[in-house]
């Protein structure tokens, strides 16, 4: 009787979590096969910065299932979207690197609901988005 109730409140926890998720219009899954674990991108050499480099979406990835996933986060300003030799990539814009890193941590490896299977690669952008690399600020 005890086990089938540990069952239960396991099973209530998660969907619990899964409603938070679709609420904040993410689409992933809590098992470990559907969130990368972090520490297997490779790390990088750009310092922290406002602005987010976003790699690895799929080839259907809209820009407003991106815009939902990142206006939840603190400090959200704007994205911007490209397409580069046909695989999309995306640059998120937050009003400080506090705000961004919080972001990162929270978001990288995430599998979007049109991601062929694996998470997105979060990194910090090598300059501000909208500064040009004379206009940089130290």
């Amino acid at each position: 009787m005890f086990r089938r109730c540990q069952l239960l409140v396991h099973f209530f926890l998660f969907l619990d979590e899964m409603l938070y998720w679709k609420r904040c219009n993410v689409y992933i899954f809590t098992s470990r096969t559907c969130l990368q674990d972090p520490s297997t991108f490779v790390p990088q050499n750009n310092p922290p910065c406002p602005t987010l480099f976003v790699a690895n979406l799929g080839p259907t990835c809209a820009e407003q299932e991106l815009i939902d996933v990142f206006s939840s986060c603190a400090g959200f300003v704007k994205l911007k979207m490209q397409n580069k030799l046909g695989a999309p990539v995306a640059f998120v814009d937050f009003k400080d690197a506090n705000s961004s890193t919080e972001a990162l941590n929270r978001l990288q490896g995430v599998i979007l609901y049109s991601s062929p299977g694996e998470g997105i690669r979060l990194e910090y952008a090598k300059s501000r988005m909208g500064l040009r690399k004379r206009d940089k600020r130290p």
